[in-house]
């Protein structure tokens, strides 16, 4: 190879190299763009969506498929954030749903689309606690629900989980593993409210699997007194604390099988 061509062979590379190298140049510096495009468009959307819930003041069904439309446009551009970005998906479509009841097949597409997020919100992220919240609400199959919230319970322990789970598994006529969660719920719970949805949950599941609980008419009563007492006027929270430990413990004496 003569010297001249040995030279016009390196300018040749050298050229190319340039061009390669400036291409990638105008990309990094077009990446940083798109994702402050996907910034902005995922901003509109979780605005134009938190104002437009179906009990919100003013709040559309115009407004949210805006939104809506925003945040996919974001994902599209590129938003970093998917998880946040499918969560809030996840809920506008759940809005849609009610937004869109006179129409059954409309609303049924939405809730499908939810259903289909929260399931890729699970593969993307199985042990997020409240990754398997949402998705194990999704569920119809109380055996597969059951195993969910078994490991959202190994992940994260609340009164909620302890509860739902409890519950679900009393209704597979498993008391011997359900009921001690239950209890364990109400001993652990601090919201009044709550504390009273466990308690007559729990006592209308006890009868209706043939085993009442003792004197359940005046547990009724005394539930409702102290959240009457809890929640009206100042608050008195000791009239619940006293009710949750006398109820606790009348339910370590309740020997029940197969409820």
């Amino acid at each position: 190879m003569s010297e001249q061509s040995l030279v016009a062979r390196c300018v040749i590379l050298l050229l190319v190299f340039l061009t390669l190298n400036a291409q990638g140049r105008q990309q990094d510096t077009g990446s940083p763009n798109r994702r402050a495009s996907g910034d902005s468009h995922f901003a509109s959307g979780k605005k134009l969506i938190d104002a437009n819930c179906i009990d919100c003041m003013g709040g559309t069904q115009a407004g949210m498929e805006q939104g809506i439309g925003e945040v996919e446009t974001a994902l599209k551009e590129g938003y970093q954030d998917r998880k946040a970005a499918y969560e809030l998906l996840a809920d506008a479509y759940g809005e849609m749903v009610t937004y869109t009841g006179k129409s059954q097949d409309v609303s049924k597409s939405y809730d499908a689309r939810r259903v289909g997020l929260d399931r890729k919100l699970f593969e993307l992220y199985p042990e997020d606690p409240a990754v398997l919240d949402r998705y194990q609400a999704t569920l119809t199959n109380v055996t597969e629900r059951i195993e969910i919230l078994r490991r959202l319970l190994r992940i994260k322990q609340t009164p909620v989980t302890q509860f739902e789970l409890g519950y679900l598994l009393m209704e597979k006529q498993n008391a011997k593993e359900g009921l001690p969660l239950i209890r364990d719920a109400i001993k652990a719970e601090h919201d009044p409210e709550a504390i009273l949805n466990y308690a007559t949950k729990l006592m209308g599941r006890l009868k209706e699997g043939g085993c009442p609980l003792a004197a359940e008419a005046l547990w009724q009563q005394k539930a409702q007194a102290a959240f009457y007492k809890a929640t009206s006027g100042e608050g008195r929270p000791q009239a619940m604390a006293g009710f949750q430990q006398q109820f606790v413990a009348a339910l370590e004496r309740v020997n029940c099988k197969n409820i």
